[in-house]
């Protein structure tokens, strides 16, 4: 009992949606920018969430993608992150790394 008192509370929580691991999506590209899917099961779907990578200048650079948008499957949620990670990197380009 004390161990997963201690453990929730210094951030070693198992049940926590995001310390589960998730089913690996297939990266692609779009203008450049390496996007690989990443959505999670959570309670009401399955969330929009993906890694934008580009090499800047010979640097990686990473943006964690996440928007509150939630999607019923899956697949739905593939579909919606792809159309908003190309209409976030239309609007900002290498912005998004900022």
């Amino acid at each position: 009992m004390l161990k997963q008192l201690f453990g929730s509370l210094f951030g070693n929580n198992a049940n926590h949606p995001s310390s589960k691991p998730s089913a690996q999506y297939d990266t692609y590209t779009y203008n450049g920018y390496r996007i690989t899917p990443m959505p999670q099961k959570r309670d009401g779907g399955y969330s929009t969430e993906a890694m934008i990578e580009k090499e800047v200048n010979g640097e990686t650079k990473q943006h964690h993608f996440i928007r509150s948008d939630t999607a019923g499957s899956a697949d739905q949620a593939l579909e919606l992150i792809e159309s908003k990670v190309k209409l976030c990197l239309d609007q900002q380009a290498d912005g998004v790394f900022r």
